[in-house]
């Protein structure tokens, strides 16, 4: 249910329900005849608090919430938890459920109310049979059906003189249903993030010394996601003084890219092949492992 906020706030207590087990008979009495109160046992973890107890007044007949006029704004319970106790057996299956606390000022100024999800064997009349209630899609109907006071009524005053309310009497309410505010996204750079290497052939193991060979080794350049591309530009440089540059282009988007670089030489003389390392210099600086082939050349004669 959308609701609209022209309107100011009002306070009101809403509770979910899994299961109704109100029997279906005559309909409530008029309010002054039973007694409704939620109590505060044991609130306020402090001997010195008396518990308090607080009366309600149910709506007769309740109020689907969607037809009241005004936006809802929720307010927190401070300390404890409601326990409803009623002399009404209409109403009994109420008991042991935990409000939420919501309020308005314009229909109920000053008051919180109860506000109830699938109460439908409280709302139809005595006349609805069991296959009516099964038969009509109430869980996700709400309707206010008791109110009370936003007083010092909701608070303990110990002997001392302090004071503590469950409810706030001058609540700054929280929005049940409020309207987000769009965010923007925020650009992600264009950053490099890591750069690997390897190199083909791996190994010299079946290398002869001596032997004119080349060696390719391979970067993949990352880069991170959701960026709005770019040119990486690369340095390539060998322990045995060999030096490369390169540049990849990236996409929007793209997340990683790969170069190659080649090298030609005798294997085993003046330390070729030899140990690499890719660097980027812009975007920003980023060195990768140094990577060469492993093992030793075969000798020859």
């Amino acid at each position: 249910m959308k609701l609209s906020r022209k309107l100011l706030p009002f306070l009101l207590i809403v509770v979910s329900l899994s299961a109704w087990t109100c029997t279906i008979g005559s309909s409530p009495p008029p309010p002054n005849t039973h007694t409704y109160s939620y109590s505060f046992l044991g609130t306020f973890n402090d001997p010195g608090f008396p518990n308090i107890s607080i009366q309600l007044t149910p709506l007769i007949p309740p109020k689907l919430l969607s037809t009241l006029p005004s936006d809802y704004l929720q307010v927190d319970v401070t300390v404890g938890t409601f326990h409803f106790s009623t002399s009404n057996p209409v109403y009994k299956c109420l008991e042991a459920v935990v409000p939420l606390i919501f309020t308005e000022e314009i229909a109920y100024p000053g008051l919180f109310i109860a506000v109830y999800n699938n109460c439908g064997k409280i709302i139809l009349p005595s006349s609805a049979s069991e296959a009516m209630v099964g038969h009509l899609s109430l869980a996700t109907q709400q309707y206010a059906m008791f109110t009370f006071p936003r007083n010092s009524s909701l608070c303990s005053t110990s002997s001392s003189g302090q004071s503590q309310c469950i409810l706030p009497v001058n609540p700054t309410p929280t929005p049940v249903n409020p309207t987000p505010t769009p965010i923007s996204p925020t650009p992600t750079s264009f950053m490099v993030n890591n750069i690997t290497v390897s190199v083909n052939p791996a190994s010299l193991a079946k290398e002869p010394c001596d032997f004119r060979d080349t060696f390719t080794y391979t970067a993949v350049v990352s880069v991170d996601p959701g960026s709005p591309g770019g040119t990486v530009n690369l340095t390539f440089s060998g322990t045995d003084g060999s030096n490369q540059i390169s540049s990849i282009n990236f996409n929007e988007g793209d997340t990683s890219q790969k170069v190659d670089f080649s090298v030609t030489g005798l294997v085993g003389e003046k330390g070729f092949p030899p140990n690499v390392t890719v660097t980027s210099t812009s975007p920003n600086a980023f060195h990768s492992s140094s990577v060469g082939p492993t093992d030793k050349c075969i000798p020859v004669g």
